[in-house]
Protein backbone atom coordinates (compact mmCIF):
# COMPACT_ATOMS: atom_id res chain seq x y z
CA UNK A 1 0.00 0.00 0.00
CA UNK A 2 3.03 2.27 0.66
CA UNK A 3 4.53 1.94 -3.01
CA UNK A 4 0.81 2.38 -4.23
CA UNK A 5 0.59 5.52 -2.88
CA UNK A 6 4.49 6.15 -4.07
CA UNK A 7 3.14 5.15 -7.76
CA UNK A 8 -0.09 6.63 -7.80
CA UNK A 9 1.46 10.31 -7.06
CA UNK A 10 4.24 10.25 -9.46
CA UNK A 11 1.99 8.77 -12.61
CA UNK A 12 -0.56 11.35 -12.10
CA UNK A 13 1.97 14.35 -11.46
CA UNK A 14 3.83 12.49 -14.82
CA UNK A 15 0.77 12.26 -16.81
CA UNK A 16 -0.30 15.84 -16.13
CA UNK A 17 3.72 16.63 -17.00
CA UNK A 18 3.45 14.93 -20.02
CA UNK A 19 0.31 16.97 -21.99
CA UNK A 20 2.31 20.20 -22.13
CA UNK A 21 5.38 18.58 -23.19
CA UNK A 22 4.10 16.27 -25.79
CA UNK A 23 2.45 19.06 -27.37
CA UNK A 24 5.58 21.05 -27.01
CA UNK A 25 7.28 18.79 -29.14
CA UNK A 26 4.47 18.26 -32.23
CA UNK A 27 4.24 22.34 -32.62
CA UNK A 28 7.95 22.77 -32.59
CA UNK A 29 7.89 20.47 -36.09
CA UNK A 30 4.47 21.19 -37.07
CA UNK A 31 5.86 23.99 -39.67
CA UNK A 32 7.73 21.43 -41.30
CA UNK A 33 5.75 18.18 -40.76
CA UNK A 34 1.65 18.03 -39.72
CA UNK A 35 1.78 16.16 -36.75
CA UNK A 36 -0.94 15.50 -34.27
CA UNK A 37 -2.10 13.03 -31.47
CA UNK A 38 -5.83 12.26 -31.05
CA UNK A 39 -5.28 9.87 -28.35
CA UNK A 40 -2.42 11.71 -26.14
CA UNK A 41 -5.16 11.40 -23.18
CA UNK A 42 -5.61 8.08 -23.54
CA UNK A 43 -2.03 7.00 -23.79
CA UNK A 44 -1.29 8.64 -21.02
CA UNK A 45 -3.55 7.49 -18.50
CA UNK A 46 -2.34 3.83 -20.20
CA UNK A 47 1.04 4.93 -19.67
CA UNK A 48 0.66 6.08 -15.85
CA UNK A 49 -1.24 2.89 -15.42
CA UNK A 50 1.25 0.33 -16.45
CA UNK A 51 4.04 2.32 -14.84
CA UNK A 52 2.20 1.83 -11.14
CA UNK A 53 1.23 -1.85 -12.61
CA UNK A 54 4.52 -2.94 -13.01
CA UNK A 55 5.91 -1.37 -9.95
CA UNK A 56 3.11 -3.19 -8.05
CA UNK A 57 4.11 -5.87 -9.21
CA UNK A 58 8.10 -6.01 -8.23
CA UNK A 59 6.35 -4.98 -4.90
CA UNK A 60 4.88 -7.86 -4.30
CA UNK A 61 7.26 -10.36 -5.97
CA UNK A 62 9.51 -9.06 -2.87
CA UNK A 63 7.43 -8.96 -0.04
CA UNK A 64 6.68 -12.40 -0.49
CA UNK A 65 10.21 -12.79 1.29
CA UNK A 66 8.46 -12.27 4.43
CA UNK A 67 7.47 -15.77 4.49
CA UNK A 68 10.75 -16.54 5.32
CA UNK A 69 11.57 -14.20 8.36
CA UNK A 70 11.21 -15.08 11.73
CA UNK A 71 11.50 -13.50 15.00
CA UNK A 72 15.32 -14.34 15.48
CA UNK A 73 15.91 -12.78 12.34
CA UNK A 74 15.34 -9.60 14.30
CA UNK A 75 17.30 -10.77 16.73
CA UNK A 76 20.12 -10.78 14.32
CA UNK A 77 19.87 -8.11 12.40
CA UNK A 78 19.04 -10.56 9.27
CA UNK A 79 22.31 -12.30 9.75
CA UNK A 80 22.42 -15.69 10.09
CA UNK A 81 26.03 -15.85 10.73
CA UNK A 82 26.31 -19.19 8.46
CA UNK A 83 27.33 -19.65 5.24
CA UNK A 84 27.76 -22.49 3.00
CA UNK A 85 29.66 -21.79 0.02
CA UNK A 86 32.47 -19.15 -0.41
CA UNK A 87 31.53 -15.69 -1.39
CA UNK A 88 32.68 -14.31 -4.94
CA UNK A 89 35.09 -16.25 -7.92
CA UNK A 90 37.78 -14.27 -7.42
CA UNK A 91 41.21 -15.45 -5.06
CA UNK A 92 43.09 -12.38 -3.10
CA UNK A 93 46.22 -14.55 -3.43
CA UNK A 94 46.63 -14.06 -6.93
CA UNK A 95 44.93 -10.46 -7.37
CA UNK A 96 46.91 -7.69 -8.54
CA UNK A 97 44.04 -4.99 -8.07
CA UNK A 98 45.30 -4.67 -4.11
CA UNK A 99 42.98 -4.63 -1.26
CA UNK A 100 40.30 -1.99 -2.44
CA UNK A 101 40.10 -2.83 -5.65
CA UNK A 102 39.65 -6.84 -5.15
CA UNK A 103 37.27 -6.22 -2.27
CA UNK A 104 34.90 -4.30 -5.14
CA UNK A 105 35.49 -6.30 -8.14
CA UNK A 106 34.48 -8.94 -5.58
CA UNK A 107 31.45 -7.84 -4.19
CA UNK A 108 29.91 -7.27 -7.61
CA UNK A 109 30.89 -10.90 -8.89
CA UNK A 110 29.30 -12.16 -6.01
CA UNK A 111 26.24 -10.00 -5.62
CA UNK A 112 25.52 -10.22 -9.52
CA UNK A 113 21.50 -9.84 -8.71
CA UNK A 114 21.86 -6.78 -6.87
CA UNK A 115 24.82 -5.47 -8.72
CA UNK A 116 22.84 -6.37 -11.88
CA UNK A 117 19.54 -4.73 -11.43
CA UNK A 118 21.73 -1.46 -11.35
CA UNK A 119 23.39 -2.80 -14.06
CA UNK A 120 20.36 -3.10 -16.38
CA UNK A 121 18.80 0.11 -15.55
CA UNK A 122 22.50 2.19 -16.33
CA UNK A 123 22.33 0.37 -20.06
CA UNK A 124 18.46 1.15 -20.96
CA UNK A 125 19.19 4.64 -19.34
CA UNK A 126 22.52 4.94 -21.82
CA UNK A 127 20.44 2.98 -24.92
CA UNK A 128 17.88 5.54 -24.66
CA UNK A 129 20.21 8.67 -24.67
CA UNK A 130 22.29 7.35 -27.69
CA UNK A 131 19.15 6.12 -29.77
CA UNK A 132 18.24 9.50 -29.76
CA UNK A 133 21.64 10.39 -30.55
CA UNK A 134 22.03 8.21 -33.36
CA UNK A 135 18.58 9.70 -34.88
CA UNK A 136 19.45 13.35 -34.70
CA UNK A 137 22.90 12.64 -36.16
CA UNK A 138 21.30 10.79 -38.86
CA UNK A 139 19.00 13.39 -39.84
CA UNK A 140 21.60 15.90 -40.86
CA UNK A 141 23.69 13.36 -42.67
CA UNK A 142 24.95 12.79 -45.96
CA UNK A 143 23.80 9.39 -45.26
CA UNK A 144 20.55 9.91 -46.26
CA UNK A 145 20.69 11.52 -49.36
CA UNK A 146 19.67 8.60 -51.58
CA UNK A 147 16.36 8.59 -49.69
CA UNK A 148 16.08 11.73 -50.83
CA UNK A 149 16.87 10.44 -54.62
CA UNK A 150 19.64 12.79 -55.21
CA UNK A 151 23.26 12.84 -56.52
CA UNK A 152 26.01 14.45 -54.64
CA UNK A 153 26.91 17.69 -55.36
CA UNK A 154 29.32 20.64 -54.21
CA UNK A 155 26.44 23.11 -52.81
CA UNK A 156 22.39 22.94 -53.04
CA UNK A 157 20.15 26.09 -53.14
CA UNK A 158 16.76 25.48 -51.80
CA UNK A 159 15.66 29.12 -52.02
CA UNK A 160 11.48 28.93 -51.72
CA UNK A 161 11.52 31.78 -54.24
CA UNK A 162 13.25 29.97 -56.38
CA UNK A 163 11.42 27.09 -56.59
CA UNK A 164 8.14 28.98 -56.93
CA UNK A 165 9.24 30.34 -59.89
CA UNK A 166 9.05 27.19 -61.37
CA UNK A 167 5.89 26.26 -59.30
CA UNK A 168 4.00 29.12 -60.92
CA UNK A 169 5.34 28.40 -64.38
CA UNK A 170 6.76 31.80 -64.00
CA UNK A 171 9.91 30.15 -65.50
CA UNK A 172 11.26 26.50 -66.59
CA UNK A 173 13.48 24.14 -64.99
CA UNK A 174 15.96 24.87 -67.59
CA UNK A 175 16.06 28.16 -67.45
CA UNK A 176 16.29 28.46 -64.09
CA UNK A 177 18.99 26.05 -64.02
CA UNK A 178 21.13 28.28 -66.68
CA UNK A 179 20.59 31.52 -64.60
CA UNK A 180 22.06 30.37 -61.72
CA UNK A 181 25.07 28.84 -63.64
CA UNK A 182 25.40 32.33 -65.50
CA UNK A 183 25.16 34.37 -62.21
CA UNK A 184 27.61 32.07 -60.30
CA UNK A 185 30.14 32.10 -63.64
CA UNK A 186 30.12 36.27 -63.97
CA UNK A 187 31.20 36.16 -60.16
CA UNK A 188 34.15 33.87 -60.39
CA UNK A 189 32.69 30.86 -59.62
CA UNK A 190 32.28 28.53 -62.92
CA UNK A 191 30.35 25.68 -62.81
CA UNK A 192 26.92 23.44 -63.97
CA UNK A 193 23.90 23.39 -62.42
CA UNK A 194 20.94 21.01 -62.26
CA UNK A 195 17.82 20.15 -60.49
CA UNK A 196 15.82 17.24 -59.72
CA UNK A 197 11.70 17.42 -60.96
CA UNK A 198 9.32 16.29 -59.73
CA UNK A 199 6.15 14.93 -62.47
CA UNK A 200 3.05 13.68 -61.36
CA UNK A 201 1.60 11.51 -63.88
CA UNK A 202 -1.62 9.12 -64.30
CA UNK A 203 -0.46 5.17 -63.30
CA UNK A 204 -2.23 2.45 -64.09
CA UNK A 205 -1.75 -1.37 -64.15
CA UNK A 206 -4.70 -4.00 -64.19
CA UNK A 207 -7.01 -1.69 -63.21
CA UNK A 208 -5.19 -0.05 -60.28
CA UNK A 209 -4.66 3.70 -60.36
CA UNK A 210 -2.49 6.01 -58.66
CA UNK A 211 -0.72 9.49 -59.14
CA UNK A 212 2.77 8.74 -57.50
CA UNK A 213 5.66 11.64 -57.84
CA UNK A 214 8.14 10.39 -60.28
CA UNK A 215 11.50 12.14 -60.29
CA UNK A 216 13.18 12.91 -63.38
CA UNK A 217 16.59 14.65 -64.56
CA UNK A 218 17.82 14.75 -67.88
CA UNK A 219 21.58 15.97 -66.30
CA UNK A 220 22.26 12.75 -64.76
CA UNK A 221 21.89 8.82 -64.88
CA UNK A 222 19.68 6.95 -63.86
CA UNK A 223 22.72 4.30 -62.72
CA UNK A 224 23.75 7.01 -60.17
CA UNK A 225 20.96 6.00 -57.79
CA UNK A 226 20.07 3.86 -55.61
CA UNK A 227 17.73 0.37 -55.90
CA UNK A 228 17.02 -2.48 -53.65
CA UNK A 229 16.48 -4.84 -56.28
CA UNK A 230 16.56 -5.01 -60.36
CA UNK A 231 18.59 -2.76 -62.52
CA UNK A 232 18.68 0.82 -62.96
CA UNK A 233 16.20 2.29 -66.03
CA UNK A 234 18.42 1.78 -69.45
CA UNK A 235 16.22 2.78 -72.18
CA UNK A 236 13.21 5.67 -72.40
CA UNK A 237 10.56 2.65 -71.59
CA UNK A 238 12.42 1.75 -68.82
CA UNK A 239 11.07 3.23 -65.08
CA UNK A 240 11.79 2.14 -61.41
CA UNK A 241 9.25 2.30 -58.70
CA UNK A 242 9.60 2.41 -55.07
CA UNK A 243 8.27 -1.03 -53.02
CA UNK A 244 5.18 0.86 -51.95
CA UNK A 245 3.83 2.29 -55.24
CA UNK A 246 4.64 -1.52 -56.78
CA UNK A 247 2.50 -2.81 -54.01
CA UNK A 248 -0.36 -0.49 -54.01
CA UNK A 249 -0.14 -1.25 -57.85
CA UNK A 250 0.42 -4.58 -57.78
CA UNK A 251 3.19 -4.70 -59.88
CA UNK A 252 6.90 -6.40 -59.84
CA UNK A 253 9.84 -6.19 -62.03
CA UNK A 254 9.19 -6.55 -65.47
CA UNK A 255 5.50 -5.57 -65.64
CA UNK A 256 4.65 -3.17 -68.03
CA UNK A 257 2.58 -0.46 -66.23
CA UNK A 258 0.71 2.49 -68.64
CA UNK A 259 1.61 6.38 -67.26
CA UNK A 260 -0.22 9.34 -68.79
CA UNK A 261 1.99 12.44 -69.21
CA UNK A 262 0.29 15.60 -70.60
CA UNK A 263 -2.81 13.74 -71.78
CA UNK A 264 -0.40 11.44 -73.63
CA UNK A 265 -0.04 7.49 -72.16
CA UNK A 266 2.50 5.35 -73.03
CA UNK A 267 3.52 2.08 -71.89
CA UNK A 268 6.83 1.84 -69.21
CA UNK A 269 8.70 -1.89 -68.25
CA UNK A 270 9.82 -1.70 -64.41
CA UNK A 271 12.73 -2.64 -64.01
CA UNK A 272 13.73 -1.89 -60.15
CA UNK A 273 12.69 -1.83 -56.73
CA UNK A 274 14.27 1.56 -54.54
CA UNK A 275 13.84 3.10 -51.26
CA UNK A 276 12.42 6.85 -50.85
CA UNK A 277 11.73 9.39 -48.15
CA UNK A 278 10.16 11.73 -51.20
CA UNK A 279 6.39 12.18 -51.03
CA UNK A 280 6.56 9.40 -47.98
CA UNK A 281 7.98 7.05 -50.46
CA UNK A 282 5.01 7.77 -52.74
CA UNK A 283 7.26 7.97 -55.92
CA UNK A 284 9.32 7.01 -59.17
CA UNK A 285 12.21 7.78 -61.27
CA UNK A 286 12.22 7.77 -65.34
CA UNK A 287 15.30 7.69 -67.05
CA UNK A 288 17.11 10.70 -68.15
CA UNK A 289 16.44 9.82 -72.36
CA UNK A 290 12.77 10.37 -71.81
CA UNK A 291 12.08 13.63 -73.06
CA UNK A 292 9.51 15.39 -70.56
CA UNK A 293 8.20 19.00 -71.35
CA UNK A 294 9.35 21.54 -68.58
CA UNK A 295 5.57 22.42 -68.80
CA UNK A 296 4.95 18.93 -66.97
CA UNK A 297 7.52 19.51 -63.84
CA UNK A 298 5.79 20.94 -61.13
CA UNK A 299 8.36 20.91 -58.69
CA UNK A 300 12.04 20.69 -57.89
CA UNK A 301 14.00 19.05 -54.81
CA UNK A 302 16.23 22.14 -54.96
CA UNK A 303 19.30 23.69 -57.60
CA UNK A 304 22.91 21.73 -57.32
CA UNK A 305 25.84 23.17 -58.14
CA UNK A 306 28.94 21.32 -59.24
CA UNK A 307 32.22 23.73 -59.49
CA UNK A 308 34.66 23.03 -62.27
CA UNK A 309 37.52 22.96 -60.13
CA UNK A 310 36.12 20.47 -57.63
CA UNK A 311 36.75 22.47 -54.46
CA UNK A 312 37.23 20.61 -51.13
CA UNK A 313 35.59 20.98 -47.93
CA UNK A 314 36.84 24.10 -46.33
CA UNK A 315 36.63 25.73 -49.64
CA UNK A 316 33.42 24.51 -50.17
CA UNK A 317 32.23 25.90 -46.52
CA UNK A 318 34.05 29.32 -47.80
CA UNK A 319 31.69 29.42 -51.09
CA UNK A 320 28.77 28.57 -49.30
CA UNK A 321 28.83 32.28 -47.87
CA UNK A 322 29.82 33.87 -51.06
CA UNK A 323 26.86 31.79 -52.42
CA UNK A 324 24.57 33.63 -50.41
CA UNK A 325 25.51 36.85 -50.54
CA UNK A 326 25.63 36.58 -54.98
CA UNK A 327 21.17 36.12 -54.35
CA UNK A 328 20.86 37.02 -51.12
CA UNK A 329 19.23 34.20 -48.92
CA UNK A 330 20.10 31.69 -46.54
CA UNK A 331 18.86 28.45 -48.10
CA UNK A 332 22.45 27.16 -49.11
CA UNK A 333 23.99 24.51 -47.91
CA UNK A 334 26.29 21.83 -48.11
CA UNK A 335 24.82 18.48 -48.57
CA UNK A 336 24.12 17.62 -44.71
CA UNK A 337 22.28 20.76 -44.56
CA UNK A 338 20.27 19.60 -48.00
CA UNK A 339 19.16 16.17 -46.59
CA UNK A 340 18.18 18.23 -42.93
CA UNK A 341 15.96 21.29 -45.03
CA UNK A 342 14.36 18.34 -47.13
CA UNK A 343 13.16 16.40 -43.93
CA UNK A 344 12.22 19.49 -41.93
CA UNK A 345 14.63 22.17 -40.59
CA UNK A 346 13.03 21.83 -37.04
CA UNK A 347 13.32 18.39 -36.57
CA UNK A 348 16.56 17.51 -36.01
CA UNK A 349 16.60 20.73 -33.60
CA UNK A 350 13.37 18.98 -31.18
CA UNK A 351 15.31 15.76 -31.23
CA UNK A 352 18.45 17.21 -29.82
CA UNK A 353 16.38 19.44 -27.57
CA UNK A 354 14.40 16.17 -26.62
CA UNK A 355 17.93 14.51 -26.19
CA UNK A 356 19.31 16.94 -23.77
CA UNK A 357 16.43 17.29 -21.77
CA UNK A 358 16.16 13.04 -21.40
CA UNK A 359 19.94 13.25 -20.82
CA UNK A 360 19.34 15.74 -17.64
CA UNK A 361 16.43 13.72 -16.17
CA UNK A 362 18.65 10.58 -16.65
CA UNK A 363 21.04 11.60 -14.58
CA UNK A 364 18.70 12.37 -11.87
CA UNK A 365 17.21 8.85 -12.07
CA UNK A 366 21.00 7.66 -11.97
CA UNK A 367 22.26 9.58 -9.20
CA UNK A 368 18.93 9.19 -7.06
CA UNK A 369 18.91 5.50 -7.56
CA UNK A 370 23.15 5.28 -6.60
CA UNK A 371 21.73 7.35 -3.15
CA UNK A 372 19.09 4.90 -2.52
CA UNK A 373 21.43 1.59 -3.24
CA UNK A 374 24.34 2.97 -1.38
CA UNK A 375 22.35 3.55 1.95
CA UNK A 376 20.89 0.53 1.27
CA UNK A 377 24.25 -1.27 0.76
CA UNK A 378 25.61 0.74 4.01
CA UNK A 379 22.80 -0.88 6.36
CA UNK A 380 23.16 -4.17 5.16
CA UNK A 381 27.07 -4.02 5.39
CA UNK A 382 27.47 -2.12 8.68
CA UNK A 383 28.90 -5.30 10.17
CA UNK A 384 31.28 -5.52 7.47
CA UNK A 385 32.18 -1.93 7.49
CA UNK A 386 32.52 -1.89 11.33
CA UNK A 387 34.83 -5.50 10.93
CA UNK A 388 36.97 -3.81 8.31
CA UNK A 389 37.51 -0.65 10.39
CA UNK A 390 38.43 -2.83 13.20
CA UNK A 391 40.83 -4.57 11.10
CA UNK A 392 42.66 -1.16 10.44
CA UNK A 393 41.03 -0.24 7.04
CA UNK A 394 40.37 3.50 6.90
CA UNK A 395 37.08 5.28 6.16
CA UNK A 396 38.55 6.24 2.96
CA UNK A 397 39.16 2.75 1.89
CA UNK A 398 36.12 1.64 2.54
CA UNK A 399 34.25 4.67 0.53
CA UNK A 400 36.93 3.85 -2.23
CA UNK A 401 35.49 0.43 -2.06
CA UNK A 402 31.98 1.12 -2.62
CA UNK A 403 32.60 3.82 -4.95
CA UNK A 404 34.41 1.36 -6.78
CA UNK A 405 31.40 -1.15 -7.31
CA UNK A 406 29.13 1.54 -8.59
CA UNK A 407 31.65 2.95 -11.07
CA UNK A 408 32.05 -1.20 -12.24
CA UNK A 409 28.71 -1.34 -12.53
CA UNK A 410 28.76 2.18 -15.10
CA UNK A 411 31.68 0.35 -16.77
CA UNK A 412 29.85 -2.83 -17.47
CA UNK A 413 26.69 -1.19 -18.49
CA UNK A 414 28.42 0.97 -20.88
CA UNK A 415 29.98 -2.27 -22.71
CA UNK A 416 26.82 -3.12 -23.22
CA UNK A 417 25.25 -0.17 -24.26
CA UNK A 418 27.49 0.65 -26.90
CA UNK A 419 27.07 -3.28 -28.22
CA UNK A 420 23.18 -2.78 -28.31
CA UNK A 421 23.33 0.61 -29.42
CA UNK A 422 22.89 0.18 -32.97
CA UNK A 423 20.23 -2.71 -33.11
CA UNK A 424 17.93 -1.17 -30.13
CA UNK A 425 18.76 2.37 -32.27
CA UNK A 426 17.24 0.13 -35.58
CA UNK A 427 14.82 -1.79 -33.81
CA UNK A 428 12.89 1.40 -32.61
CA UNK A 429 13.95 3.68 -34.88
CA UNK A 430 13.80 2.00 -38.17
CA UNK A 431 9.62 1.50 -37.97
CA UNK A 432 9.56 5.62 -37.87
CA UNK A 433 11.53 5.89 -41.31
CA UNK A 434 9.93 3.25 -43.11
CA UNK A 435 6.58 5.46 -42.46
CA UNK A 436 8.58 7.91 -43.94
CA UNK A 437 9.66 5.66 -46.99
CA UNK A 438 12.50 4.23 -46.07
CA UNK A 439 10.96 0.83 -45.76
CA UNK A 440 14.44 -1.34 -45.83
CA UNK A 441 15.94 0.80 -43.19
CA UNK A 442 18.41 3.08 -43.18
CA UNK A 443 22.15 3.71 -42.53
CA UNK A 444 22.74 5.62 -39.16
CA UNK A 445 25.11 8.02 -38.90
CA UNK A 446 26.77 7.01 -35.67
CA UNK A 447 29.85 9.80 -33.80
CA UNK A 448 31.86 7.34 -31.94
CA UNK A 449 33.21 10.34 -29.77
CA UNK A 450 29.83 11.50 -28.50
CA UNK A 451 28.35 8.06 -28.63
CA UNK A 452 30.38 5.49 -27.23
CA UNK A 453 32.63 8.27 -25.05
CA UNK A 454 31.08 11.25 -23.45
CA UNK A 455 27.36 9.54 -22.51
CA UNK A 456 28.68 6.60 -21.06
CA UNK A 457 31.54 9.02 -18.88
CA UNK A 458 28.36 11.02 -17.91
CA UNK A 459 26.12 8.63 -16.66
CA UNK A 460 29.30 6.95 -14.96
CA UNK A 461 30.21 10.31 -13.34
CA UNK A 462 26.82 10.57 -12.04
CA UNK A 463 26.64 7.11 -10.97
CA UNK A 464 30.03 7.93 -9.07
CA UNK A 465 28.28 11.03 -7.46
CA UNK A 466 25.49 9.15 -6.05
CA UNK A 467 27.15 6.15 -4.92
CA UNK A 468 29.98 8.02 -3.15
CA UNK A 469 29.01 7.46 0.60
CA UNK A 470 30.22 10.45 1.98
CA UNK A 471 29.34 10.23 6.20
CA UNK A 472 27.20 7.26 5.87
CA UNK A 473 30.56 5.26 6.49
CA UNK A 474 31.24 6.44 10.07
CA UNK A 475 32.51 5.11 13.24
CA UNK A 476 29.67 3.07 14.94
CA UNK A 477 31.82 2.59 18.47
CA UNK A 478 29.82 -0.25 19.72
CA UNK A 479 30.12 -2.47 17.08
CA UNK A 480 33.74 -1.62 16.47
CA UNK A 481 34.91 -2.08 19.71
CA UNK A 482 32.73 -5.05 19.93
CA UNK A 483 34.76 -6.56 16.87
CA UNK A 484 38.57 -5.38 18.26
CA UNK A 485 37.69 -6.98 22.06
CA UNK A 486 36.93 -10.32 19.44
CA UNK A 487 40.07 -10.11 17.39
CA UNK A 488 42.39 -10.05 20.59
CA UNK A 489 40.65 -12.96 21.72
CA UNK A 490 41.48 -14.69 18.70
Amino acid sequence: MKYLGIAAIGAVIGFFLSIPFGNMLLSSVSRKMYLGSDSSAAVGILCSLAVVLVILAFCWRCTRKIKKLSPIDAVRSGQTGERFKKKGLLRLGKSKLGATGFLALNDVFSSPKQFGVMTVIFTVCLLLVMCLANTGNTLASRKLLPLMCSTDSDIYITDTDMIMEVMTGETTVTEQCDKIEKKLTDNGLPCSVHAEGLVSPAVEFKGNKLSPTFLYCKDTKASDYSYSEGYAPKYSNEIALTSSVAEKLEAGIGDKVNITINEKTDEYIVTALFQSMVKLGETGRFHESLKIPDSAVSQVMGFQIDFDDSPDEEEIKSRISRVKDIFDTKYVDDTDGFVMSCIGEGVKDTINGVKVFVLLIIVIIVIMISVLMERSFISKEKPEIALMKAMGFKSRSVRRQHTLRFLISAAIAAVLAILLSTPVTRLCIDPIFGIMGAIDGVEYNIKPVEVFAVYPVIIAAATVLGGIPHSHVHEDHQSLGYFRHRIKEI
